[in-house]
């Protein structure tokens, strides 16, 4: 299962986390009409084999691919502020902003303390490293999910068209 692409957006400008390909870049882009958002504030491609660059527009963009082991790279992003942590086979991505911080995974993290959050935006990637308080998701059924509601984690559900 593909993990979906994050646009986070306030006041018609989006910061957008980037998984996958064309069909993902498609979906994204409809959501930015859908929600009449104009403005990109920044792209951040969380793949680690990228067949080609993604873009946008003229957006700032954060590549993850590039960058070295354990390395952590910040970019602001209009009002928000992103944090991204390169993995051996993945990367951590938390997302300040409104007073709030969001993280998400691409692949798998594994690290010596977990990064705090508000927000877990779930992905299929089990949030071993992540310490959060509520868990935002496109999807009840990832295959860590049962154990992390049962241990009374309260999650948000969203379809796609939200």
């Amino acid at each position: 299962r593909n993990a979906p692409s994050l646009v986070i957006s306030r006041n018609g400008s989006a910061v957008i986390l980037f998984r996958g390909g064309d069909v993902t870049r498609s979906a994204v882009q409809t959501t930015l009409e859908r929600r009449n958002i104009r403005t990109l504030a920044c792209l951040i491609d969380l793949r680690l084999t990228p067949r080609r660059a993604q873009r946008m527009g003229p957006e700032p963009r954060l590549a993850v691919d590039p960058m070295a082991l354990y390395a952590t790279r910040r970019i602001r992003c209009g009002p928000a502020e992103v944090e991204v942590l390169r993995t051996r086979n993945g990367c951590v991505a938390r997302l300040h902003a409104a007073g709030q911080t969001f993280v998400t995974l691409s692949g798998s993290a594994a690290l010596a303390a977990p990064v705090q959050a508000d927000y877990l935006l779930a992905s299929p990637a089990r949030p071993d490293c992540v310490k959060y308080d509520v868990i935002l998701s496109l999807s009840s059924d990832y295959r860590w999910m049962p154990e992390a509601l049962s241990s009374g984690q309260l999650c948000h559900s969203f379809s796609r068209a939200e």
